[in-house]
């Protein structure tokens, strides 16, 4: 992994870091999502290069207006499936009814409460950004080039708080390996142009399911109705793991895209 991140960045960049009011020779600034640093960034920011790991485990490259362009069109695909998902929270593919001693249903006797997981969508998806090394800064008129540590980690959330019978039918669903977190930690070789800002990111892949964990039963009687008593919504995403070949290894990695991003001072 270290091998082929560092040959990634070889030529790309140069470092001189950020101070918050000062540009230095060298500084390491913590590493911290994009959000958090949003004063550090230029209105001018622009993708620079891009790396996804394929199928085979294989970084393919971008650069340039096409790395732009990729970019680009993740972002948008994002907020379409944001905008599906958000249409879809409220339709499952089971009926409710209401009981009364018209309808034909015998309410008589001891109900057995189960329950489980109904799926209204699932999938993969790129997730949030995440600055993953310091910001680089270079207000000399050459290049500069050094080593610095990146390293980010990708953890298993959830939007419900589940426990009992809800949270055993959602981890049923979802299977034993949902509800973990992937990591790395590289060193990596970055150059920084004259007068410019550098930084990478991470943008992870993620498996998300979104529906509702259910308590429910079914009447007694001849005519078998299944009654929803009480459920709760539920949104989660679970990190991917991509092997990487690394020389004559495999190394498991957080599945994701690299985004280098450059700014003017």
């Amino acid at each position: 992994m270290k091998k082929i991140l560092k040959e990634l960045c070889i030529g790309l960049f140069t470092i001189v870091l950020l101070n918050s009011s000062n540009l230095v020779n060298v500084f390491a600034a913590e590493n911290s999502s994009v959000s958090e640093s949003e004063n550090l960034y230029s209105n001018y920011e622009q993708v620079t290069q891009i790396a996804i790991p394929d199928e085979n485990g294989n970084l393919r490259f971008y650069t340039g207006i096409e790395a732009q362009k990729i970019y680009n069109q993740i972002e948008k695909e994002n907020m379409t499936e944001e905008i599906n998902n958000n249409s879809l929270s409220g339709l499952f593919n089971y009926d409710t009814y209401k009981l009364s001693t018209n309808n034909g249903i015998d309410t008589c006797g001891m109900f057995t409460y189960k329950y489980r997981f109904v799926t209204s969508s699932k999938g993969t998806k790129y997730g949030s950004n995440r600055r993953i090394s310091p910001i680089l800064a270079n207000g000399t008129s050459s290049k500069q080039s050094m080593e610095v540590s990146v390293s980010a980690s990708v953890s298993w959330n959830i939007n419900a708080s589940l426990s009992g019978g809800y949270k055993d039918a959602f981890n049923a669903a979802v299977g034993s390996g949902w509800c973990g977190t992937k990591s790395f930690s590289e060193t990596l070789t970055i150059n920084v142009a004259p007068h410019k800002k550098n930084w990478l990111e991470f943008k992870p892949r993620v498996n998300f399911v979104n529906g509702e964990s259910q308590k429910y039963y079914v009447t007694r009687g001849p005519k078998k109705v299944t009654v929803v008593e009480s459920s709760k919504k539920v949104y989660s995403e679970s990190p991917r793991t991509v092997t990487m070949q690394l020389g004559d290894k495999n190394v498991k990695c957080p599945d994701g895209m690299y985004v280098w991003k450059e700014s003017n001072n």
